[in-house]
């Protein structure tokens, strides 16, 4: 009995032996170096630990015999319970340590300043170059009207008069996901023009427009006027034309139905036969012709108290402002033949 307990502690040693000598042989760390080239990695919404340690070992970035490193590493950071979706950039290949690190600082973000005056499809095309967003999806989801409806139905009781969402992309900077989805991108620029109407509607537009003939007036105010100390006058003179029953005769609409820029319009342009054409029909155009900025918003809910009716613009940007036909025209000449 006593040779079996001998020989039962005899391998008991030799066990703890060899486990001790394995764990101080075993590396504590992977040696893998972060490799020179990156490459762009996509985690899915919803993705487990598993398919992504999965996805990163067939991508190269993960080194198979480093899955258990990267295992311990993730855990021990937490990171597993707050791995954010999104685009990553990685080495080819990536330390575990080098990995974890990077998925804790989060998915890559673009900061994309959208100027004032822009159309959704030049929208769309920032979007495309600095946050890798779908412009064409972009586009397509702007003038679908059950995704129009999705955003605009708290807003307004009857939608049928609004065919795109061109006005409604407030012209601001942005933290965008890379990739964003265009979806997204379009709930989060409607909602920010949402919040500054709210901070500068009055109740009631002091001659009776509604607000989508507002967001439409100040569409006009943006991309006639270059200075912003003019746009509550240009704003006025197009309140005043509306009120005496004028057409606008605003070149930036024509510009718009002719679906190209000049710096100057013929005589023909005028002819183009569109509901855009100010010169042809009275009235505001059907829509926005450009995203107006908060200054364009502001003047054309509360425009100046003017008797103007007529501007033309002079050589350094600026206008000439006059209350009748003649006037003007001495206006338009003098700026013609200085």
């Amino acid at each position: 009995m006593t040779d079996k307990i001998n020989i039962f502690i005899l391998v008991m040693i030799i066990a703890l032996t060899w486990g001790i000598l394995s764990c101080s042989l075993c590396p504590l760390k992977s040696s893998t170096e972060n490799g020179n080239d990156s490459l762009l990695f996509f985690i899915p919404p919803g993705s487990s630990i598993n398919e992504i340690s999965d996805s990163l070992i067939n991508r190269g970035i993960l080194i198979e015999t480093d899955k258990k490193f990267f295992f311990k590493t993730l855990i021990a950071d937490s990171v597993d319970r707050n791995l954010r979706w999104g685009h990553y950039y990685f080495y080819l290949p990536t330390n575990p340590d080098s990995l974890v690190s990077i998925l804790k600082q989060g998915p890559i973000q673009s900061l994309v300043t959208i100027p004032e005056g822009l159309t959704i499809k030049q929208i769309a095309s920032i979007l495309q170059q600095q946050a890798n967003c779908d412009s064409a999806e972009l586009v397509r989801l702007c003038y679908n009207s059950e995704f129009i409806s999705s955003l605009l139905y708290e807003q307004f009781e009857n939608l049928s008069h609004i065919k795109s969402l061109e006005g409604f992309l407030f012209p601001s900077s942005y933290n965008f996901g890379f990739g964003i989805d265009p979806e997204e991108a379009l709930e989060i620029m409607v909602n920010k023009y949402f919040e500054i109407e709210s901070e500068i509607a009055p109740v009631r537009h002091p001659h009776g427009l509604s607000r989508y003939e507002t967001l439409i007036l100040a569409s006009l105010i943006e991309k006639e006027a270059r200075y912003d100390s003019e746009r509550e006058i240009i704003a006025s003179v197009y309140v005043n034309r509306l009120d005496q029953d004028m057409p606008l005769q605003c070149d930036a609409t024509v510009l718009y139905a002719l679906g190209t820029h000049k710096d100057k319009l013929l005589f023909k342009d005028l002819e183009i036969n569109s509901p855009y054409n100010t010169y042809m029909y009275k009235g505001l155009p059907p829509g926005p012709i450009a995203n107006p900025g908060r200054i364009s918003l502001l003047a054309a809910w509360k425009p100046a108290e003017t008797d103007y009716l007529y501007y033309v613009a002079k050589p350094d940007g600026y206008h000439i402002f006059s209350t009748n036909y003649r006037s003007h025209i001495n206006a338009t000449n003098s700026v013609r033949n200085p």
